[in-house]
């Protein structure tokens, strides 16, 4: 079992990243900040918003089953020798850091053992 906290910090900083860029006054989807679509781009930052604090969220919960099931913290464990909880813990923060794998910080070993589809 391997204890990764390099992953876990970096999913938090990409995370908190990604909220500080959808609350600044940075025009998302156009040059006009007021121009007929402001409302629609506004929208969009709130539900983009939602879907970070979500992700937050799960990993805040995932990381306390672990620690549960473990009595300390082992993140980044996909051995079988790691119990059910761990191994999908570990396998659930893989997947959402994957995310951010053309980030210069994102680790190969990081990558989930499940194939994502590319976009």
């Amino acid at each position: 079992m391997t204890t990764d906290l390099s992953l876990l910090r970096f999913l938090q900083d990409r995370l908190t990243q990604d909220i500080g860029l959808i609350l600044s006054d940075t025009p998302m989807f156009g040059l006009e900040v007021n121009d007929a679509k402001f409302e629609r781009r506004f929208l969009d930052r709130r539900a983009l918003l939602h879907r970070v604090q979500t992700d937050q969220a799960l990993v805040a919960l995932h990381l306390e089953a672990m620690r549960d099931e473990q009595g300390s913290l082992a993140a980044g464990a996909s051995s079988f020798e790691s119990g059910p909880v761990t191994r999908l813990g570990s396998e659930a923060l893989n997947l959402m850091a994957a995310r951010y794998a053309d980030h210069a910080d994102y680790q190969s070993e990081w990558r989930p053992r499940v194939q994502l589809p590319r976009l």
